[in-house]
């Protein structure tokens, strides 16, 4: 077999990847494409497929060019002698080379070459003269290039690393929304020993500009450490690099990034909440059922039935039966067999096996209910919704609203309001400090002048008490009468002065203590805001990480009247079924719209 001949790559190309203009793959890529239009009998130049391509721009291929031209005239040179002497300078401006031709014949010193690099402007990461005057008086290395100055490149940084040793994905959360086809099985709910390591965090080494050899700073992309939380029975450890448990429990990782460990408690029977709001940090496991009046707050909940109960949990809901007549808000997933006359609030997902009737649920997640139906209720659900059929024709018609997470949009409205009160807080302690302030400045001059008013006063005192004595021993009784009625007069208003004096500086003992404890405030108020800024962050990542497109999903009949809504558009629908239906945008006259999509499953 004949062997094909090797393309031949033109100059340029070879000078392009020289003087870091392309990579070899890109000159690759570049010959390439001009054999292949060659075959087809077009012919095209290397730099013209360069510029089409967008590897190399066309000022760019006019210096490649000029470097061509320098390089050929100076090849032409060789055998006669060059006088010229080469100053090569990298695309990324971090590397300048010296080349002396081998026949070079011409006058070169050290302080000529740092004399043409001043008049270049390179300043940064010169070598030191005697590497330059070594190569000027090696002949041998003449015709390679010498290295003479390099700047300092980027140092990209190395962000945090999260090493998670519960069943979690720190950075998706372990609040997983399931798909229909997904199941949380027993090994979600490991439990872990009091002292165990649940989170660690390797340090972060931050990012550091550099410089070319202009003395220009190269600027470099900055990134944000990782933030760990520790929550309900754990704490942080070793300059919070670490999480670890308190006590003994199970692990559950809630939506605004905070790591909780519940202990388990199992109560044999029914659990009814009738003697005030409880607040249990534990997963309940019920063999009955659950009830009462007043707000069960804590982990999970797993339990035989949930009945006319107010709930507010980190965890998951288990339930045998069904839930009814219930208000629930929760961070994770809802099983049960059927809900109805409940309202539910959750960032996970609501599974059941029957109907959900007379019912408004709020989900983040996708809500099931695959082998019945939907039945005189307003559901959102974020991810999807998937039924056997919605409404029917003599109920009162279901809302249903997909690809839109109203939680995260009330959390967020609920956080930015509480950001903002607090902001107007800091705004009116200041004023408060500056009032504070001023009172000061005033009791303060005050009490000077009462305190100099005092001095006054004990130096009238004692020269009135010497008068009194020369007046004794004069024996003039009228004027020792009025001088003795003078002193008295006058240590009437000292004690009246003095208890001025007192009672002013109690005044700024307090106004000192209250310009003490605003700033202590304002800084818990700071504190709770960058706490707050914290949660907003999570949970928006959170619900970014688990955006996706959200279905309807019917196998059976949508009643007519029933509302279905996307984010942007609404429809209300005739009877129809075994339906898939989601919002999509379509082209308006104007702007982007948006409309409900209806296709029939296959």
């Amino acid at each position: 077999m004949k062997e094909k001949s090797k393309r031949k790559i033109p100059l340029i190309g070879k000078l392009a990847v020289k003087f870091e203009f392309i990579t070899k793959e890109q000159l690759k890529r570049a010959v390439l494409i001009c054999d292949e239009s060659a075959k087809d009998g077009k012919t095209v130049s290397l730099p013209e497929v360069l510029i089409r391509t967008e590897m190399i721009q066309p000022e760019e291929i006019k210096k490649l060019h000029k470097i061509k031209t320098d390089y050929e005239s100076k090849q032409n040179k060789k055998t006669s002698g060059s006088t010229e002497y080469d100053i090569l300078i990298s695309k990324d401006k971090l590397k300048v080379e010296l080349v002396v031709p081998e026949n070079f014949t011409g006058i070169i010193t050290c302080d000529t070459i740092l004399s043409r690099l001043h008049k270049d402007g390179i300043k940064f990461g010169v070598v030191k003269d005697y590497e330059i005057e070594n190569y000027i008086k090696n002949i041998k290395e003449h015709g390679k290039p010498k290295l003479i100055a390099r700047g300092t490149p980027v140092f990209e940084g190395n962000p945090s690393k999260i090493e998670c040793f519960f069943n979690a994905d720190y950075f998706r959360n372990e609040l997983m929304i399931l798909d229909s086809n997904q199941t949380k099985t027993n090994e979600t709910m490991i439990e872990v020993e009091e002292g165990d390591l649940l989170i660690e965090k390797s340090a972060m080494i931050p990012p550091d500009s550099g410089v070319d050899v202009f003395g220009e700073t190269i600027d470099v992309e900055p990134f944000s450490d990782i933030v760990i939380r520790a929550g309900v029975g754990t704490e942080l450890f070793e300059k919070e690099m670490k999480i670890v448990a308190k006590s003994q429990g199970v692990p559950i990782l809630s939506v605004d990034g905070r790591v909780n460990v519940y202990p388990t408690v199992e109560i044999n029977g029914d659990y009814g909440v009738t003697s005030g709001p409880l607040e249990m940090d534990s997963n309940l496991v019920v063999s009955g059922i659950v009830t009462g009046e007043y707000k069960v707050k804590g982990g999970s909940i797993s339990a035989l039935e949930i009945r006319d109960a107010d709930i507010d949990i980190s965890g998951d809901i288990n339930v045998e039966i069904g839930i009814t007549g219930s208000v629930i808000k929760c961070e994770g997933d809802i099983r049960a067999k059927y809900i109805r006359g409940s309202v539910i609030e959750t960032y996970g997902s609501v599974i059941t096996e029957q109907e959900i009737m007379d019912s408004k649920i709020i989900s983040s997640g996708i809500c099931i209910s695959a082998n019945s139906k939907f039945v005189a209720s307003t559901i959102s659900a974020k991810r999807g919704v998937k039924a056997l059929g919605i409404g029917t024709e003599t109920s009162v018609p279901c809302e249903i609203t997909i690809g839109k997470d109203v939680n995260v949009e009330k959390k967020m409205q609920g956080l930015n309001n509480t950001i903002s009160k607090n902001i107007e807080l800091i705004t009116e302690l200041n004023d408060k400090t500056l009032g504070f302030t001023e009172e000061q400045n005033n009791v303060n001059q005050k009490l000077k002048s009462l305190i100099d008013h005092h001095q006054q006063l004990d130096n009238a005192i004692s020269a009135t008490d010497s008068n009194i004595a020369v007046l004794e021993l004069k024996e003039a009784p009228d004027q020792l009468q009025k001088a003795k009625q003078t002193l008295i007069a006058l240590k009437k208003k000292h004690k009246i002065t003095l208890l001025s004096i007192r009672e002013f500086s109690e005044m700024l003992k307090e106004i000192g203590s209250e310009l003490i404890k605003i700033p202590e405030e304002v800084i818990q108020i700071e504190k709770e805001n960058r706490e707050l800024e914290l949660d907003k962050a999570f949970i928006l990542g959170w619900a970014e990480k688990n955006d996706v497109i959200s279905i309807l999903e019917v196998a059976g009949d949508i009643a007519s009247g029933t509302i279905v809504a996307g984010k942007f558009s609404f429809e209300e629908m005739k009877k129809i079924n075994n339906v898939s239906i989601t919002e999509l945008p379509v082209k308006g006259p104007e702007l982007e719209e948006w409309a409900i999509d209806i296709k029939k499953i296959k």
